[in-house]
């Protein structure tokens, strides 16, 4: 039996702003630089910045680099654990600079990933110290090549290093356009243009009898639907993981 259809209203908070500061799950703004920590008194070697001009001091290639603020959701795993732990309670403007040891960076340096390998499985062109090769699916960096036998470090470059992360949290970001735009720009290093869009679906869904032993009833509601579309850019065309049949996710 199906009953009368019936409207369902699903309603959405508006987002607040904890008077305790950035929480986990929020979406924040970050000008940032992250530098090696050196044992000497020098300034460490930059890694990863969002200023042109610390780039351009520390001899960066930036024609291709987007120098903006950088969009990360706190508690997700898109900076390093002690970054995260660092952000809650900071509000917006707030500057910091955390430490990161080696194991929770790129991970400690391990002797035993310097391996020695015949050279031949190097291309001709890359045997030279400091080429970057890749061994039986390991990526690596020549260290010497001496006849036949090639000495390959397969740790990450950083590995072994500590880093310092130098923040500021410059915005949150409460429009979730906004926020969807810089989820995807992460992965796909570039911002795509984005909107949701709000409509009305029909639903069938089961419900109780009004008696016992009577035959499972159904009734035809009405609920709104918001989906994410997405323009298809040509990073996207080009990389498999983002080809949509249907530029849209429900």
């Amino acid at each position: 039996m199906k009953k009368s259809r019936q409207r369902q209203r699903q309603t959405r908070p508006t987002p607040k702003i904890d008077d305790a500061g950035i929480q986990t799950g929020d979406f924040v703004e970050l000008e940032y630089t992250v530098r090696t920590i050196p044992e000497d008194d020098e300034e460490g070697r930059v890694v990863d910045t969002t200023s042109e001009s610390v780039a351009e001091e520390a001899g960066i290639d930036d024609d291709e680099y987007d120098f903006s603020p950088r969009t990360v959701t706190v508690g997700e795993g898109h900076v390093f654990d002690s970054v995260d732990a660092d952000l809650e309670g900071q509000t917006v403007g707030d500057e910091n600079a955390v430490r990161v040891p080696a194991g929770e960076a790129f991970g400690e340096f391990d002797p035993d990933q310097v391996q020695t390998v015949a050279s031949d499985k190097i291309p001709e062109d890359d045997r030279y110290p400091g080429a970057q090769v890749t061994v039986d699916g390991d990526q690596g960096y020549v260290e010497t090549i001496v006849g036949g036998r090639a000495r390959v470090d397969f740790n990450h470059p950083l590995a072994g290093d500590d880093l310092t992360y130098d923040y500021e949290v410059v915005d949150r970001v409460e429009d979730e356009e906004a926020q969807a735009a810089a989820m995807i720009g992460m992965y796909l290093e570039e911002e795509p243009d984005v909107r949701i869009e709000e409509d009305t679906v029909e639903e069938e869904v089961t419900v109780e009898p009004d008696e016992a032993d009577a035959d499972p009833e159904t009734e035809t509601q009405e609920v709104d639907r918001r989906s994410l579309v997405i323009e298809a850019t040509p990073m996207m065309q080009m990389n498999q993981q983002w080809m949509f049949s249907k530029q849209q996710i429900s």
